[in-house]
């Protein structure tokens, strides 16, 4: 195997760590019995289904969309943050474009090196 290929792949893997990471609600403090840990459970199973594709010259990112109507409110809210967050993690070297509509499961951020 290439190991530029090999360094991708990880590359890859560590950016999906930090992203779930970013993404997931905060359920330290909550009540194992209470309501919002439920909630904060549900949308983080979610969240960790997230994909990431890199490579030298394409990035794909894939992040599942809660099927719940508040899930899908608290993703639309820290979306910019998101992409801000992608940007960043891949040293603003890929110019960055997300579509919402094409997979009725996810929403995809593209991007391609400046």
């Amino acid at each position: 195997m290439n190991w530029v290929k090999i360094k991708y792949f990880t590359l890859a893997l560590i950016q999906r760590r930090e992203l779930i990471h970013f993404l997931q609600l905060p359920t330290k403090g909550l009540s194992r019995t209470s309501q919002a840990y439920y909630v904060a459970c549900d949308y983080n199973s979610y969240m960790r289904m997230t994909k990431v594709k890199l490579s030298p010259k394409r990035l794909e990112v894939k992040i599942r969309i809660p099927e719940y109507p508040d899930g899908m409110v608290q993703l639309e809210k820290n979306w910019p943050n998101i992409i801000d967050k992608i940007s960043r993690l891949n040293f603003r070297r890929y110019t960055l474009s997300s579509d919402k509509t094409s997979d009725p499961n996810y929403y995809i951020i593209e991007g391609t090196r400046k």
